[in-house]
């Protein structure tokens, strides 16, 4: 999404010409790659399992009803 983004965004202002527009849009591009940095660490704090659709373990029978649980090891690699 950030990637598909930024290429819109440069793609949309490709023909700027203005300095101080230029220069606006250089302050509100690096502000957005501030703010992805942060949202990458946080998320790095709360890394869940993959889902099956997307190629992650399958879930494990447990329980007195036979439900599907997503069981795995929590923590660190």
């Amino acid at each position: 999404y950030a990637t598909r983004r930024t290429k819109d965004a440069f793609r949309q202002h490709m023909s700027e010409s203005d300095s101080s527009k230029i220069q606006e849009l250089l302050e509100r591009g690096n502000k957005e790659l501030q703010m992805l940095k942060r949202q990458t660490v946080v998320s790095q704090f709360f890394q869940l399992d993959r889902l099956v659709v997307e190629g992650g373990k399958t879930g494990k029978q447990t329980g007195n009803r036979n439900d599907i649980v997503r069981q795995t090891e929590h923590g660190w690699d």
